[in-house]
């Protein structure tokens, strides 16, 4: 478990994600498993995979809420996340009314 605590407080400080999300070393790691900084961005790949035959999961990373506000925010995020998918052509799976 510290361990755990140790690496999630390391990536959440700027210098280090910054160095992350920017050094070549990291690069190709970081943008196959991270869509976008952005909803726009994320769907934006999404809709390039779905049109290439490819399935996908969105995720936005919420673990390290420390308060209501943070929680609030992620809950947000997400029911926007899935109001964003639940338009796109091809999405399987989800619909405005429910998961098929």
């Amino acid at each position: 478990m510290m361990r755990r605590a140790l690496i999630l407080k390391t990536a959440s400080l700027g210098p280090v994600e910054r160095f992350v999300r920017h050094s070549r070393t990291f690069r190709s790691l970081v943008k196959r498993f991270i869509a976008g900084d952005t909803l726009d961005e994320a769907m934006e790949a999404s809709k390039q995979l779905l049109d290439q035959g490819f399935s996908v999961t969105l995720d936005c990373l919420g673990e390290n809420t420390k308060s209501i506000d943070e929680a609030v925010n992620a809950k947000d995020t997400y029911i926007a996340m899935l109001d964003r998918i639940a338009q796109v052509e091809g999405a399987g799976g989800c619909t405005p009314d429910g998961y098929k």
